[in-house]
């Protein structure tokens, strides 16, 4: 049943990708001049951009780490998003040619000349797209510190207590050293007491990382009361057994459907990503046996990848949730989507006497391009007492 599943969402994924790479070929072969050339070319382009990132998934099993990786993931990536974009505003003009045919309203300037008005389009179509990528990539590249208060009613002697929330980092091949030593830079000034990366740090690329050691900026981190982190949909993608010993080598405890005393005044809880049922076939322990036994008298703060599922932190009386995985959409038009599948995809909520914050990331997935939303880094000022 499981291997069924895996089937029809591949056989969905690759007729909507190669579907949607045909119309924008077919269209643009449409608007090109007769020049066998340029049309060899830019068949070429296609297939390539069509297929870099999935080879890149051939090509890390065979020689993993190689330069040729960079060749076809970058390009790949981009064309993630590349290929949405370039598809809406192909569709929006055949939209347009299509209420033409019925309601004619185009002027005389855009019928008189058909083939010169498709290479305009044409033109027009790859500029704008590249604009948006370039916009996003620069986007995707600046992060912002999101400073936010949470008021807990039960006592935190260390009063006001700030916590860094960093989630879906993803770095990897496209998100490397530099991002990682602008966060250090970031936190450095920011001096939480907390440290907390909500899973996802790595990209499930992994050979990368560990034989580079792409990590490493985060081993000058310090934090009072420690730097934890849980694991995300993408260390169970890549190796989950791997990725934990890897993050804990930079000196990070990773809470696995666990429970720990930060500084006598405070739990938290930190669990196993969703996916470990999809990818080790084992259950997540329920959130009530792990917080079994605890002083409920003390704040209670859990750490859960995936904002799923929000009702069981609030039977079990958890004060806070920390959450990422949705990456706010990303891309527009997606985060409209990701709004719908979620509670909450962004943000802040409360639940009866849990409140809930979900970051919505400081990398990238797929594409390094962030349209509609900026990356960020959240410092969260956790106070006693209601407001």
């Amino acid at each position: 049943m499981k291997y069924l599943a895996f089937s029809l969402f591949f056989l969905t994924f690759f007729s909507i990708w190669f579907g949607a790479n045909y119309y924008v070929y077919h269209r643009g072969m449409q608007a090109l001049p007769s020049v066998p050339w340029i049309r060899i070319l830019f068949t070429i382009l296609m297939i390539f951009l069509s297929t870099s990132y999935i080879l890149v998934r051939f090509i890390e099993r065979i020689i993993p780490d190689s330069p040729v990786l960079h060749l076809f993931v970058w390009p790949g990536s981009f064309w993630f998003a590349g290929l949405m974009y370039s598809f809406l505003l192909v569709l929006l003009i055949d939209l347009f040619r299509l209420t033409n045919h019925f309601i004619p309203f185009f002027p005389p300037f855009l019928t008189d000349n058909p083939a010169e008005v498709r290479k305009i389009a044409f033109l027009a179509v790859t500029v704008i797209t590249s604009i948006i990528l370039l916009a996003g990539y620069v986007n995707a590249r600046s992060p912002v510190v999101r400073h936010l208060s949470i008021s807990i009613s039960k006592t935190i002697p260390k009063n006001p207590f700030r916590v860094a929330l960093i989630t879906d980092m993803h770095f990897g091949i496209l998100v490397g050293k530099r991002p990682l030593e602008k966060l250090a830079a970031v936190l450095k000034n920011e001096k939480p007491d907390l440290i907390i990366f909500g899973g996802d740090l790595m990209d499930e690329i992994q050979q990368p990382v560990l034989r580079n050691d792409l990590g490493s900026p985060l081993r000058t981190l310090s934090a009072p009361y420690g730097t934890f982190a849980v694991t995300g949909n993408h260390e169970y993608i890549g190796g989950v057994e791997k990725a934990v010993q890897y993050i804990e080598s930079l000196g990070i405890k990773v809470l696995r459907d666990s429970v720990t005393d930060i500084g006598g005044f405070l739990w938290l809880a930190g669990r196993e990503d969703r996916d470990i049922r999809r990818f080790n076939g084992k259950k997540r322990v329920p959130l009530s046996d792990i917080l079994t036994g605890i002083d409920r008298s003390k704040p209670v703060l859990l750490v859960d990848h995936q904002p799923l599922g929000l009702n069981e932190a609030v039977e079990a009386g958890v004060d806070l949730q920390l959450s990422g995985h949705t990456h706010h959409g990303q891309l527009w038009p997606f985060s409209l989507i990701v709004k719908k599948m979620y509670e909450v995809s962004h943000g802040y909520l409360r639940k009866g006497n849990t409140q809930f914050y979900v970051s919505n990331g400081y990398g990238t997935w797929g594409p390094p391009v962030r349209i509609g939303n900026r990356p960020e880094i959240a410092i969260i000022t956790l106070e006693s007492g209601e407001k």
